[in-house]
C-alpha cells in the first residue's frame, strides 16, 4: 500500500473519530497491513453500530405503538368499568326509591 493510501485511509480515521494517538500514528505509517485491518474493524464496527442504531430504532417504534394500543385497550376499558358502575348506581337508586316508595305506602 503506498504512503498516500495509508496517509488517507489515516485522516479517515481522524475525522470519525478513529485512533488518534501518537502510538497509533506510528504503528499506522510504518505497518500498511495494520491500518487496513484497524480501518477495516473500525468501519465494521462502525457499520455494527449503524445496524443496531437502526434495529434499535424500528424496536422502539414498535414498541411505541405497542404501549399505545394497550394503553388505548386500558382506556377503553375504564370507560366500559366506568359505564356499568354509573348504570348500577343508578339501579340502586332506583331500588332504593322503590322500597323507600313502598314503604311509605
Amino acid at each position: 500500500m503506498p504512503l498516500w493510501d495509508a496517509s488517507n485511509i489515516y485522516h479517515a480515521l481522524l475525522e470519525e473519530g478513529g485512533p488518534a494517538t501518537s502510538h497509533h500514528r506510528q504503528v499506522i505509517i510504518t505497518n500498511p497491513d495494520v491500518l487496513l485491518a484497524k480501518y477495516r474493524s473500525y468501519r465494521a464496527i462502525v457499520e455494527q453500530m449503524d445496524l443496531l442504531d437502526s434495529v434499535s430504532q424500528s424496536v422502539e417504534e414498535v414498541l411505541t405503538l405497542r404501549l399505545q394500543a394497550q394503553f388505548e385497550a386500558c382506556v377503553a376499558d375504564l370507560r366500559s368499568t366506568k359505564a356499568n358502575l354509573q348504570q348500577h348506581a343508578w339501579r340502586l337508586v332506583l331500588l332504593y326509591l322503590r322500597q323507600d316508595c313502598w314503604r311509605r305506602a
